[in-house]
């Protein structure tokens, strides 16, 4: 699968905050972020874990310096001194999700996520929650394949 494919396969759900086709997938952190460049040779972190599109904290040199907190590795570090470790296709992810007031990025609220699906799960989860206030309690629910809902953890204040 190309760079294009991939990164329109990864962003089906995140249109609602910008146009995918208008990038170019370059490097994807271990917790499923996107390192994007545009047309003008901007780069761009897709946090999927905060929902939202960035630019860099400093400009040019490698994903580490400027997008430290998704590339340079100590958090990630942390995950794998844990024994969490990822394989191919997989990022980590956090059961209570960070934007939760409960949410926390200790390695007991992280496993190993498929992540084309984590991705895609929280573009959609994100373009959900645009307009709900910060502090709002809400209710998670996945459908499974064939439509029943199961509880994602409990009610959690964002």
């Amino acid at each position: 699968m190309g760079r294009d494919e991939r990164l329109e396969r990864l962003t089906q759900t995140w249109r609602w905050l910008f146009e995918p086709s208008s990038f170019e997938l370059l490097e994807i952190s271990p917790f499923g972020d996107l390192l994007l460049r545009d047309a003008a040779g901007v780069y761009w972190l897709l946090d999927v874990n905060f929902g939202r599109l960035e630019g860099p904290a400093a400009r040019g040199g490698a994903a580490a310096e400027m997008f430290p907190d998704n590339f340079d590795g100590r958090l990630a570090g942390r995950y794998r001194a844990a024994e969490i470790e990822l394989r191919e296709g997989q990022c980590y992810a956090y059961t209570t999700l960070v934007i939760a007031k409960e949410g926390s990025f200790e390695p007991s609220n992280v496993w190993a996520a498929p992540m084309e699906e984590y991705v895609r799960m929280m573009g959609d989860l994100h373009g959900q929650l645009r307009g709900v206030a910060d502090g709002t309690q809400v209710r998670v629910v996945a459908k499974n394949l064939r439509g029943e809902d199961h509880a994602i953890g409990v009610p959690a204040d964002l």
